[in-house]
Protein backbone atom coordinates (compact mmCIF):
# COMPACT_ATOMS: atom_id res chain seq x y z
CA UNK A 1 0.00 0.00 0.00
CA UNK A 2 1.53 3.34 -1.02
CA UNK A 3 2.05 5.78 1.85
CA UNK A 4 2.48 9.50 1.26
CA UNK A 5 2.56 12.66 3.38
CA UNK A 6 0.25 15.60 2.84
CA UNK A 7 1.85 17.80 0.19
CA UNK A 8 4.04 14.93 -1.03
CA UNK A 9 4.17 13.00 -4.29
CA UNK A 10 3.32 9.34 -4.74
CA UNK A 11 3.67 7.25 -7.91
CA UNK A 12 0.58 5.13 -8.58
CA UNK A 13 0.92 2.24 -11.02
CA UNK A 14 -1.62 0.46 -13.16
CA UNK A 15 -1.05 -2.63 -15.28
CA UNK A 16 -3.44 -3.46 -18.10
CA UNK A 17 -3.88 -7.05 -19.18
CA UNK A 18 -6.14 -9.48 -20.92
CA UNK A 19 -8.16 -12.04 -19.01
CA UNK A 20 -5.41 -14.62 -19.69
CA UNK A 21 -2.94 -12.42 -17.80
CA UNK A 22 -0.92 -11.20 -20.77
CA UNK A 23 -0.19 -7.45 -20.81
CA UNK A 24 -2.11 -5.31 -23.27
CA UNK A 25 -2.86 -1.68 -23.89
CA UNK A 26 -6.44 -0.38 -23.78
CA UNK A 27 -8.60 -0.91 -26.85
CA UNK A 28 -8.31 1.69 -29.59
CA UNK A 29 -10.46 4.65 -28.60
CA UNK A 30 -10.84 3.43 -25.00
CA UNK A 31 -9.58 5.76 -22.27
CA UNK A 32 -7.54 4.61 -19.32
CA UNK A 33 -8.70 6.54 -16.25
CA UNK A 34 -7.54 6.82 -12.67
CA UNK A 35 -9.96 7.95 -9.99
CA UNK A 36 -9.18 8.51 -6.32
CA UNK A 37 -12.03 8.23 -3.84
CA UNK A 38 -12.22 9.45 -0.27
CA UNK A 39 -13.52 7.06 2.43
CA UNK A 40 -16.92 8.71 2.02
CA UNK A 41 -16.99 7.66 -1.63
CA UNK A 42 -16.55 11.23 -2.88
CA UNK A 43 -14.11 11.79 -5.74
CA UNK A 44 -10.99 13.70 -4.75
CA UNK A 45 -10.67 17.04 -6.55
CA UNK A 46 -8.74 16.81 -9.81
CA UNK A 47 -9.87 13.28 -10.65
CA UNK A 48 -10.47 11.29 -12.73
CA UNK A 49 -7.34 11.72 -14.85
CA UNK A 50 -6.40 10.09 -18.14
CA UNK A 51 -3.61 10.28 -20.69
CA UNK A 52 -1.37 12.20 -21.20
CA UNK A 53 -1.32 12.86 -17.45
CA UNK A 54 -1.15 9.08 -17.07
CA UNK A 55 2.14 8.02 -18.62
CA UNK A 56 2.78 4.79 -20.49
CA UNK A 57 5.95 2.94 -19.44
CA UNK A 58 5.70 -0.22 -21.54
CA UNK A 59 3.10 -2.57 -22.98
CA UNK A 60 0.27 -2.58 -20.43
CA UNK A 61 2.28 -0.62 -17.86
CA UNK A 62 1.26 2.89 -16.76
CA UNK A 63 1.91 5.28 -13.90
CA UNK A 64 0.66 8.56 -12.54
CA UNK A 65 2.50 10.89 -10.15
CA UNK A 66 -0.06 12.27 -7.72
CA UNK A 67 0.84 15.45 -5.86
CA UNK A 68 -1.24 15.15 -2.72
CA UNK A 69 -2.90 18.42 -1.62
CA UNK A 70 -1.35 19.76 1.57
CA UNK A 71 -4.79 20.11 3.16
CA UNK A 72 -6.17 16.74 2.09
CA UNK A 73 -7.56 14.93 5.12
CA UNK A 74 -5.38 12.24 6.71
CA UNK A 75 -7.05 8.96 5.83
CA UNK A 76 -7.01 5.95 3.49
CA UNK A 77 -8.02 6.65 -0.11
CA UNK A 78 -8.92 4.26 -2.93
CA UNK A 79 -7.18 4.59 -6.30
CA UNK A 80 -9.14 2.88 -9.07
CA UNK A 81 -7.94 2.25 -12.64
CA UNK A 82 -10.49 1.57 -15.38
CA UNK A 83 -10.39 0.89 -19.11
CA UNK A 84 -11.53 -1.58 -21.81
CA UNK A 85 -9.44 -4.47 -23.09
CA UNK A 86 -10.87 -6.70 -25.84
CA UNK A 87 -14.19 -4.95 -25.29
CA UNK A 88 -14.44 -6.00 -21.66
CA UNK A 89 -14.09 -3.83 -18.56
CA UNK A 90 -10.66 -4.02 -17.00
CA UNK A 91 -9.25 -2.34 -13.95
CA UNK A 92 -8.28 -2.63 -10.36
CA UNK A 93 -7.92 -0.72 -7.12
CA UNK A 94 -5.44 -0.12 -4.33
CA UNK A 95 -5.43 1.82 -1.08
CA UNK A 96 -3.28 4.93 -0.67
CA UNK A 97 -2.55 6.05 2.89
CA UNK A 98 -2.19 9.81 3.38
CA UNK A 99 -0.34 10.77 6.57
CA UNK A 100 0.88 13.94 8.25
CA UNK A 101 4.13 15.58 7.07
CA UNK A 102 7.17 14.42 9.01
CA UNK A 103 5.73 11.01 9.91
CA UNK A 104 7.55 9.23 7.07
CA UNK A 105 11.21 8.81 8.00
CA UNK A 106 13.55 8.59 5.03
CA UNK A 107 15.91 5.66 5.39
CA UNK A 108 19.60 6.07 4.53
CA UNK A 109 20.70 5.26 1.00
CA UNK A 110 24.03 4.50 -0.69
CA UNK A 111 23.27 6.88 -3.54
CA UNK A 112 21.66 10.30 -3.69
CA UNK A 113 19.06 11.85 -5.93
CA UNK A 114 21.95 13.65 -7.65
CA UNK A 115 23.63 10.28 -8.39
CA UNK A 116 20.38 9.04 -9.90
CA UNK A 117 19.91 12.23 -11.90
CA UNK A 118 23.48 12.08 -13.26
CA UNK A 119 22.83 8.55 -14.54
CA UNK A 120 19.30 8.87 -15.89
CA UNK A 121 19.10 12.63 -16.51
CA UNK A 122 15.95 13.43 -14.59
CA UNK A 123 15.16 17.16 -14.72
CA UNK A 124 16.04 19.32 -11.69
CA UNK A 125 13.11 19.74 -9.33
CA UNK A 126 11.35 16.69 -10.75
CA UNK A 127 8.03 15.98 -9.06
CA UNK A 128 9.22 12.38 -8.79
CA UNK A 129 12.16 13.24 -6.53
CA UNK A 130 10.49 11.99 -3.34
CA UNK A 131 9.61 8.65 -4.87
CA UNK A 132 13.11 8.22 -6.33
CA UNK A 133 14.71 8.92 -2.94
CA UNK A 134 12.42 6.32 -1.39
CA UNK A 135 13.38 3.61 -3.88
CA UNK A 136 17.09 4.49 -3.49
CA UNK A 137 16.70 3.70 0.22
CA UNK A 138 14.78 0.53 -0.62
CA UNK A 139 17.45 -0.60 -3.09
CA UNK A 140 20.21 0.13 -0.57
CA UNK A 141 18.47 -1.98 2.07
CA UNK A 142 18.08 -4.86 -0.41
CA UNK A 143 21.78 -4.77 -1.32
CA UNK A 144 22.74 -4.65 2.34
CA UNK A 145 20.51 -7.60 3.18
CA UNK A 146 21.88 -9.82 0.42
CA UNK A 147 25.56 -8.93 0.89
CA UNK A 148 25.29 -9.29 4.67
CA UNK A 149 26.78 -6.00 5.86
CA UNK A 150 26.49 -2.28 5.20
CA UNK A 151 28.90 0.12 3.49
CA UNK A 152 28.80 3.03 5.92
CA UNK A 153 31.47 4.37 8.25
CA UNK A 154 31.22 3.35 11.93
CA UNK A 155 31.30 5.55 13.84
CA UNK A 156 29.89 8.11 11.48
CA UNK A 157 31.94 11.00 12.87
CA UNK A 158 35.51 11.28 14.06
CA UNK A 159 35.08 8.93 17.03
CA UNK A 160 35.98 5.27 17.35
CA UNK A 161 34.15 2.07 18.28
CA UNK A 162 35.23 -0.97 20.25
CA UNK A 163 34.34 -4.40 18.91
CA UNK A 164 35.06 -7.85 20.29
CA UNK A 165 35.82 -10.91 18.12
CA UNK A 166 36.32 -14.59 18.75
CA UNK A 167 39.92 -15.76 18.66
CA UNK A 168 40.84 -18.06 15.79
CA UNK A 169 43.95 -19.76 17.14
CA UNK A 170 45.94 -18.48 14.16
CA UNK A 171 47.49 -15.17 13.08
CA UNK A 172 44.45 -13.60 11.34
CA UNK A 173 41.19 -12.00 12.45
CA UNK A 174 38.63 -11.66 9.67
CA UNK A 175 36.65 -8.39 9.64
CA UNK A 176 34.84 -8.61 6.32
CA UNK A 177 32.49 -5.73 7.06
CA UNK A 178 35.50 -3.45 6.77
CA UNK A 179 38.09 -1.51 8.74
CA UNK A 180 38.88 2.15 8.08
CA UNK A 181 41.57 2.41 10.75
CA UNK A 182 42.55 0.77 14.04
CA UNK A 183 43.91 2.43 17.16
CA UNK A 184 44.52 -0.66 19.31
CA UNK A 185 44.50 -4.44 19.06
CA UNK A 186 44.08 -6.31 22.35
CA UNK A 187 44.08 -10.00 23.26
CA UNK A 188 42.83 -11.91 26.30
CA UNK A 189 44.51 -15.19 27.16
CA UNK A 190 42.81 -16.03 30.45
CA UNK A 191 39.19 -16.91 31.23
CA UNK A 192 38.69 -13.59 33.03
CA UNK A 193 39.01 -11.77 29.67
CA UNK A 194 41.61 -9.29 30.86
CA UNK A 195 42.81 -7.65 27.64
CA UNK A 196 46.42 -6.74 26.90
CA UNK A 197 47.22 -4.27 24.14
CA UNK A 198 49.75 -5.22 21.48
CA UNK A 199 52.33 -2.78 20.21
CA UNK A 200 51.68 -1.18 16.84
CA UNK A 201 54.55 -3.16 15.35
CA UNK A 202 52.92 -6.46 16.33
CA UNK A 203 50.06 -6.27 13.84
CA UNK A 204 49.06 -4.82 10.46
CA UNK A 205 45.95 -4.48 8.29
CA UNK A 206 45.34 -6.44 5.10
CA UNK A 207 42.71 -6.19 2.40
CA UNK A 208 40.55 -8.91 0.84
CA UNK A 209 43.20 -11.56 1.58
CA UNK A 210 45.68 -11.63 4.45
CA UNK A 211 48.53 -11.45 1.89
CA UNK A 212 47.16 -8.34 0.11
CA UNK A 213 48.08 -5.19 1.98
CA UNK A 214 46.52 -2.44 -0.13
CA UNK A 215 42.79 -2.50 -0.92
CA UNK A 216 41.72 -2.48 -4.54
CA UNK A 217 38.85 -0.25 -5.79
CA UNK A 218 35.69 -1.30 -3.96
CA UNK A 219 37.56 -3.08 -1.19
CA UNK A 220 38.33 -2.05 2.36
CA UNK A 221 40.77 -3.40 4.89
CA UNK A 222 39.22 -6.64 6.12
CA UNK A 223 41.86 -8.53 8.11
CA UNK A 224 44.05 -7.94 11.14
CA UNK A 225 47.27 -9.95 10.80
CA UNK A 226 49.91 -10.57 13.44
CA UNK A 227 53.51 -9.96 12.47
CA UNK A 228 55.66 -13.07 12.05
CA UNK A 229 58.26 -11.53 14.33
CA UNK A 230 56.00 -11.50 17.38
CA UNK A 231 55.55 -15.24 17.66
CA UNK A 232 51.96 -14.57 18.75
CA UNK A 233 48.74 -16.19 17.67
CA UNK A 234 45.30 -14.91 18.47
CA UNK A 235 43.99 -16.94 21.44
CA UNK A 236 41.33 -19.47 20.52
CA UNK A 237 37.95 -18.89 22.11
CA UNK A 238 35.03 -16.54 22.39
CA UNK A 239 35.60 -12.79 22.85
CA UNK A 240 39.38 -13.15 22.96
CA UNK A 241 40.21 -10.22 20.65
CA UNK A 242 39.19 -6.58 21.10
CA UNK A 243 39.66 -3.99 18.38
CA UNK A 244 39.28 -0.24 18.81
CA UNK A 245 38.99 1.93 15.73
CA UNK A 246 36.77 3.00 12.86
CA UNK A 247 34.99 0.23 10.97
CA UNK A 248 33.13 -0.12 7.68
CA UNK A 249 34.08 2.08 4.72
CA UNK A 250 35.47 5.60 4.72
CA UNK A 251 33.15 6.40 1.80
CA UNK A 252 30.54 4.33 -0.02
CA UNK A 253 32.36 2.42 -2.82
CA UNK A 254 31.55 3.63 -6.32
CA UNK A 255 30.35 0.19 -7.40
CA UNK A 256 27.85 0.17 -4.51
CA UNK A 257 26.50 3.58 -5.56
CA UNK A 258 26.10 2.33 -9.15
CA UNK A 259 24.38 -0.83 -7.95
CA UNK A 260 21.97 1.11 -5.75
CA UNK A 261 21.08 3.49 -8.60
CA UNK A 262 20.51 0.65 -11.09
CA UNK A 263 18.37 -1.37 -8.68
CA UNK A 264 16.40 1.72 -7.65
CA UNK A 265 15.69 2.53 -11.28
CA UNK A 266 14.41 -1.00 -11.85
CA UNK A 267 12.19 -0.83 -8.75
CA UNK A 268 10.91 2.61 -9.70
CA UNK A 269 10.10 1.76 -13.29
CA UNK A 270 9.17 -1.87 -12.56
CA UNK A 271 10.57 -2.93 -15.89
CA UNK A 272 13.07 -5.30 -17.45
CA UNK A 273 15.10 -2.88 -19.56
CA UNK A 274 18.24 -3.03 -17.42
CA UNK A 275 20.69 -5.89 -18.13
CA UNK A 276 19.85 -8.87 -15.96
CA UNK A 277 16.26 -7.75 -15.39
CA UNK A 278 13.19 -9.73 -16.37
CA UNK A 279 9.56 -8.69 -16.07
CA UNK A 280 7.48 -10.54 -13.54
CA UNK A 281 3.73 -11.19 -13.31
CA UNK A 282 1.31 -8.34 -13.79
CA UNK A 283 -0.56 -7.10 -10.76
CA UNK A 284 -2.90 -4.14 -10.77
CA UNK A 285 -1.53 -1.25 -8.76
CA UNK A 286 1.59 -3.16 -7.69
CA UNK A 287 3.77 -2.85 -10.74
CA UNK A 288 5.54 -5.62 -12.58
CA UNK A 289 8.16 -6.97 -10.17
CA UNK A 290 11.41 -7.96 -11.95
CA UNK A 291 12.66 -11.47 -11.22
CA UNK A 292 16.29 -10.56 -11.96
CA UNK A 293 18.54 -7.78 -10.71
CA UNK A 294 20.48 -5.36 -12.94
CA UNK A 295 24.09 -6.35 -13.62
CA UNK A 296 25.44 -3.33 -11.72
CA UNK A 297 23.61 -4.55 -8.62
CA UNK A 298 24.01 -8.33 -8.87
CA UNK A 299 27.39 -8.82 -10.54
CA UNK A 300 28.82 -5.45 -9.59
CA UNK A 301 27.98 -5.68 -5.89
CA UNK A 302 26.59 -9.01 -4.67
CA UNK A 303 28.87 -11.35 -6.65
CA UNK A 304 31.86 -9.02 -6.29
CA UNK A 305 31.77 -9.06 -2.49
CA UNK A 306 30.93 -12.74 -2.30
CA UNK A 307 33.95 -13.60 -4.44
CA UNK A 308 36.18 -11.03 -2.72
CA UNK A 309 36.42 -13.15 0.43
CA UNK A 310 35.91 -16.56 -1.17
CA UNK A 311 39.39 -17.67 -0.10
CA UNK A 312 38.56 -17.01 3.59
CA UNK A 313 37.33 -20.08 5.42
CA UNK A 314 35.20 -18.28 7.99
Amino acid sequence: MPRVAQGGVVTLRGNVGRVNGYPADPDVGAALTLTILAPTGATVAGFPVTTPAIERDALGQYHYDWTVPALLAIDDYTATWATLVDGAAAGGSETVEVVAPGTITMLPAYATLADFADTYEIPPGSARAGRIEAVLAEASALLEGVVGWDFYRHSAGSGTEQRVFDGTGDMVIHVHHGIVSLATVEMAWGPDLTYTALTAAAWYLAASRPDRLEPQPGEGHAHVVLSDLTGYRFPYGQRRVRLTGTFGYATVPTRVKRGAVALARQIYRADATTPGGMAGPDEWGGGSVPRGWPDDAWRGVVQFYRELYSSCYV
